[in-house]
């Protein structure tokens, strides 16, 4: 989902890498649509992020018991453990891609138990009332 700069490069990388045919690429969502988009897919991928933060639309994927490829950046990694809760690849190798996405686009079973996993991980620990406490936690052992 989504128009980015990056569009078109991923959108030939999917063809290089022979699995075009198995990706939608919807461009623009409105806000209020990206829900409908989220539930209809059968693997939700982050192809990219910042290497500095953890990106809401991961949390999302979880919350909607969706199986997430995620690239191996610090950030993602501290939340995601691989072929636990999500798929790991190398983010500069575009073969960890395509085994991920091989991987999971064959094996209902491993994108249920990722799926399922991903959604306790996030309940549990990453809504935001979780977050309020962990900062009412830190201010009180600082003040």
């Amino acid at each position: 989902m989504g128009e980015g700069s990056q569009r078109s490069q991923l959108e030939e990388q999917a063809r290089n890498l022979g699995i075009r045919e198995n990706i939608t690429f919807t461009g623009k969502v409105r806000r209020q649509e990206i829900s409908q988009h989220i539930a209809v897919s059968d693997i939700c991928l982050l192809a990219g992020s910042n290497p500095f933060g953890s990106p809401i639309a991961m949390f999302e994927y979880m919350a909607m018991r969706k199986p997430v490829i995620v690239p191996d950046y610090g950030p993602i990694t501290s939340i995601i453990e691989h072929n636990v809760d999500g798929y790991i690849f190398k983010s500069n190798e575009d073969n960890s891609l395509r085994e991920g996405l091989n991987d999971l686009i064959d094996n209902a079973s491993k994108r249920t138990r990722l799926a399922g996993n991903a959604y306790q991980k996030v309940i549990k620990n990453h809504r935001w009332i979780d977050n309020a406490r962990r900062i009412v936690e830190i201010y009180e052992r600082i003040k």
